[in-house]
């Protein structure tokens, strides 16, 4: 039985920053708890903090992010867990 305390969430990220492409757009980090989309976070970007926002929140066992195939980073901080845009996915609000 999975229990609360090995829950993490997996956050799919905007940076508010210019990233050169073909580099991602949308990336992902981890936080312990669940954040609704829309919400504005403090992230690690190469070596600097960026602010970004969360479009996506889906939770995941921490052994799960431990084995990933690469490395997931944190989130820093919460900034705004309330929408600070209101996000449209095929046609519908999340």
């Amino acid at each position: 039985m999975i229990e609360l305390k090995d829950i993490m969430f997996i956050l799919t990220v905007y940076p508010l920053t210019l990233i050169p492409r073909p580099a991602p757009q949308a990336l992902t980090y981890f936080y312990s708890k669940k954040l609704p989309a829309g919400s504005l976070v403090s992230i690690p970007l190469r070596k600097s903090q960026a602010k970004g926002l969360v479009i996506k929140c889906q939770p995941a066992e921490k052994i799960a992010i431990k084995r990933a195939g690469f490395e997931f980073k944190g989130v820093r901080s919460i900034i705004s867990q309330e929408k600070i845009l209101e996000i449209v996915n095929s046609g519908k609000s999340i």
